[in-house]
C-alpha cells in the first residue's frame, strides 16, 4: 500500500506567520527581532516549506545512503562534539548556557561551511562539512552571530568559520572562509 502525504499538516503562509507574530516558532528556530520583519517571516515560510518537502522525500523515499556514509565519517573525525562549543572561552559558555534554545546544542548536526545551494558539487565532500550542534548549526546558517544572537550577516559569519576552523587545526592561520570558498568553488566575496 503506497503512503499519502498530508497536506493537512502543512501551515498556509497566513497560519506561519501568524505564529511567528505570536513568538511562536513553527520549525523550532531561535527566535530574534527579525522575526518580526514581514520579508524575514515570508523567507522564513520558504524554509519552512523546503523542510516539509525534504521531510516527506525522506520518509517516502530511498534512504541518501552517500549522505549517511558521511556523517559516520564525520563523527569518527570530528569525536562526535560540536567543533564550536569545544572552541568557545569559559566566559562565552557562560554566556551561551543562559541563552533560550541552547538545549537546541544536545543534537549534533553536519553542518556545511560552504552552503548546499551555493555548492550543490559538494554536499558530500567532508571538507565542507563539519559537526556542529543545532544551537550553533542554526545560528551560524541565520548569520547570527554564536554569542549574542545579533544578525551579523555573511562576513560576519565567515569570521566565526575561520575561527572554528583555525581553532580546531583544520586550517592554517593564513587561511581563512573566503580562501576556502575560492578553492572549493571559485568564487570570491
Amino acid at each position: 500500500m503506497e503512503k499519502e502525504f498530508n497536506k493537512n499538516l502543512i501551515l498556509s503562509e497566513q497560519q506561519f506567520i501568524l505564529k511567528c507574530i505570536e513568538g511562536k516558532c513553527t520549525h523550532r528556530n531561535l527566535k530574534s527581532k527579525q522575526c518580526q520583519i514581514e520579508r524575514k517571516q515570508k523567507k522564513c515560510y520558504e524554509k519552512y516549506i523546503e523542510k516539509k518537502k525534504k521531510e516527506f522525500d525522506k520518509a517516502f523515499n530511498e534512504k541518501d545512503y552517500k549522505w549517511e556514509d558521511l556523517k559516520e565519517n564525520i563523527i569518527l573525525r570530528d569525536n562526535n562534539e560540536c567543533q564550536c562549543y569545544k572552541i568557545l572561552t569559559k566566559e562565552e559558555i557562560k554566556i551561551v548556557e543562559k541563552q533560550e534554545g541552547f538545549w537546541l546544542q544536545k543534537r549534533i548536526d553536519g553542518a556545511h561551511i560552504i552552503p548546499r545551494l551555493t555548492a550543490p558539487n559538494h554536499i558530500y565532500n567532508e571538507n565542507n562539512v563539519i559537526l556542529l550542534g543545532r544551537f550553533f548549526h542554526s545560528r551560524i546558517d541565520s548569520y547570527l552571530d554564536l554569542i549574542s544572537g545579533e544578525f551579523i550577516g555573511l562576513d560576519g559569519s565567515a569570521l566565526w568559520w575561520t575561527r572554528i576552523m583555525r581553532e580546531n587545526k583544520r586550517w592554517a592561520n593564513d587561511f581563512d572562509y573566503w580562501d576556502f570558498r575560492m578553492k572549493l568553488i571559485g568564487q570570491e566575496r
